[in-house]
């Protein structure tokens, strides 16, 4: 553990952060005591000074005294006595982040590069835990680890509940650029702040969702209908597990990386994609014009991986016929937050239909089915999605929803994130990130990727029986060309 010395606790004094409180909405407090990990992978020569530790946390205090929620404590509607989730930051009693260092022989960066990063192989040399599992919840936590003949990770974890992944790439961006200032001038008083001050008060999307009262009708009623659906999928898919007796870790799992080549990801949008509809001499504005739905990349990739996962789970438990897909996604552009708003606004779309009718599907056609699910997402959608999940027992029926023989999580949101451009800290940009995840089976979450002309990878936890029956699956292997 390292020490907080004086001149880290002067850091926030002198920047007087003040008591505020921040309320948090359904969508926030529904993740639960789970954390966000992003894992970041520097080599080091001999003409890179390496970076020293003191670096890289004075200039994390500097940058979290930005982003004051990550200084807080979450508060429940018991010890509030308000009846809503809170994070309180008190300057006298702040929750600083949790920071460990180590640093390991036998294992050298070079090796990792060589197992391409293989996440049983690097996991071993990461020792930070879960920050729910420590006794003052801290919001953020920082492992340092070294690897012998050079090279450096940082591995670090945010409370999930305070930020997502938007917000928690815009404290990244901030960390890492005051620390390259610091590398850069050394003794020169930077400014050091945020391009744009973060919004983390939850009022934000309150007051966006109230300007949109004067919705559609027609678009109400809609939502309130995919409402009921769902409740009615939660039902279903709870009604199956209890009868089949299912439990997540009855069988082995363990999580996988696939990944897309430039090549195959070409190859998938020629031949069911938008060059498909292209090349059939449909332009984007003909597809909008007659309502045909003009996929993306990340609706072809979620496609096959939903179909491969349904048709291995239909071989190995034949007595669940629904398959679920559930997708994270950012509303953020479609209720009119501020870019720079840090809570959590991914939202889950589930989409569910039987085994049966996805194999019998084409690719082309379940994507379009995704695309569509997602054109639907509106502003009254937002607002009852919140209900939905502020409702206790239907966030029960949500977290029983994931089991291996039933369901699939695409979080593909972070891949968009320009990490690799973005992300220096003083000693170059990334060899690598990856996100070893808070996954069980059946979840995945996207890497983020360095530029539009390299591959695709995604981490995923999947049972060992249905990973197996994956590798025998044609459609599968004809586009995912990189198994690690």
């Amino acid at each position: 553990m390292v020490g907080l010395n004086s001149a880290y606790v002067s850091h926030i004094s002198d920047r007087c952060v003040r008591a505020q409180e921040f309320e948090l909405l359904s969508i926030d407090y529904a993740q639960g005591e789970s954390d966000m990990n992003f894992v970041f992978f520097f080599s080091t020569s001999r003409r890179k000074r390496p970076l020293p530790t003191s670096r890289v946390i004075d200039s994390l205090f500097k940058a979290v005294v930005q982003f004051p929620i990550l200084l807080g404590r979450v508060v429940s509607p018991e010890q509030s006595h308000s009846g809503t989730w809170k994070v309180v930051v008190d300057p006298d009693n702040l929750n600083w982040p949790d920071i460990t260092e180590a640093s390991v022989g036998g294992i050298t960066l070079a090796s990792l590069k060589r197992a391409r990063y293989s996440w049983k192989r690097w996991s071993r040399v990461s020792k930070i835990p879960d920050l729910c599992e420590r006794p003052n919840l801290p919001m953020f936590g920082l492992h340092i680890v070294r690897y012998a003949c050079g090279g450096i990770s940082l591995h670090t974890k945010v409370r999930h509940q305070v930020m997502d992944g938007n917000g928690i790439w815009r404290f990244y961006n901030t960390w890492a650029k005051i620390c390259y200032d610091a590398s850069m001038k050394p003794r020169a008083q930077a400014a050091n702040k945020a391009s744009e001050a973060p919004v983390h008060s939850r009022f934000t999307v309150h007051a966006s969702l109230d300007s949109s009262s004067d919705l559609l009708s027609t678009e109400i009623q809609a939502a309130k209908s995919k409402r009921l659906d769902l409740e009615n999928i939660f039902l279903q898919l709870v009604a199956h597990k209890r009868k089949a007796n299912l439990t997540e870790l009855e069988a082995p799992w363990r999580v996988h990386k696939f990944g897309l080549s430039h090549d195959a990801l070409f190859k998938l949008k020629q031949t069911h994609g938008n060059l498909a509809q292209c090349s059939a001499g449909h332009t984007r504005d003909f597809v909008t014009k007659h309502g045909i739905s003009f996929v993306s990349s990340n609706d072809l990739i979620c496609a096959i991986f939903w179909r491969a996962i349904s048709r291995a789970n239909a071989i190995a438990n034949p007595d669940n016929p629904l398959t679920c897909l559930m997708l994270a996604c950012d509303v953020r552009n479609r209720i009119n937050v501020p870019s720079t708003y840090t809570g959590n606004l991914s939202f889950p779309l589930i989409i569910h239909m039987t085994k049966d009718m996805i194999c019998q599907q084409t690719v082309t056609e379940t994507a379009t089915h995704i695309r569509h699910e997602i054109n639907n997402i509106t502003p009254a959608f937002v607002q009852e999605m919140l209900g939905l999940m502020s409702c206790g027992k239907t966030m029960q029926n949500l977290v029983s929803m994931f089991d291996p023989a039933n369901s699939f999580l695409s979080a593909s949101i972070t891949s968009g994130f320009r990490m690799y451009e973005m992300i220096n800290f003083g000693f170059g940009k990334p060899a690598h990130i990856d996100i070893p995840a808070y996954l069980k089976p059946g979840f995945s979450i996207w890497l983020p990727t360095r530029s539009n002309k390299t591959a695709i990878f995604i981490n995923i936890a999947l049972r060992d029986d249905v990973f197996r029956i994956m590798m025998n699956d044609e459609e599968f292997r004809t586009y995912i060309d990189l198994i690690h």
